[in-house]
């Protein structure tokens, strides 16, 4: 059980080493084009009004909404088994076992509270579900920005 979290805990190490930038870069782009095409599509509807535009642009804004929760999903569900994982070793750990089965579940949970499961881009952000609020309250603050920014020239 012990090899196993430690397999588990270098995969995560080495996906965060790995592909680490990619995410930053990949959040980033999300961040941008969830401010830009509602801004397009706002400017759209009190303009142009060309329906095929609008259309496009909400379904633009979906993909992207989308994009963002196939990519924090299954790093919060690896994160939550985790968590698990060191909630049952503590159960275990309280229970009554043989003396050498109760060293091994103390290493193992030694283990797990030392070494967290958790992906991040590039040590920037966790990236679990609550960076989804920190997102939308950011596209949110610049769509305010840029409303006022426009209302005002």
């Amino acid at each position: 059980m012990i090899g196993a979290y430690d397999n588990i805990l270098m995969a995560s190490v080495s996906f965060n080493n790995l592909y680490g930038p990619s995410l930053t870069a990949i959040l980033v782009n999300v961040i941008a084009c969830l401010v830009l095409t509602p801004y397009v599509l706002y400017q759209q509807i009190l303009n142009a009004k060309e329906y095929g535009f609008l259309f496009t642009q909400s379904y633009w804004m979906t993909c992207h909404v989308l994009r963002l929760l196939f990519l924090i999903h299954p790093c919060h569900e690896g994160h939550k088994q985790a968590i698990r994982l060191k909630r049952t070793t503590v159960k275990l750990a309280a229970t009554d076992w043989p003396k050498d089965v109760h060293k091994q579940i103390k290493l193992l949970l030694l283990q797990v509270s030392e070494n967290k499961i958790e992906f991040n881009a590039a040590g920037l952000t966790l990236i679990n579900r609550t960076l989804l609020p920190t997102i939308g309250s950011a596209v949110f603050t610049y769509l305010a920005i840029l409303f006022q920014y426009k209302n005002n020239t």
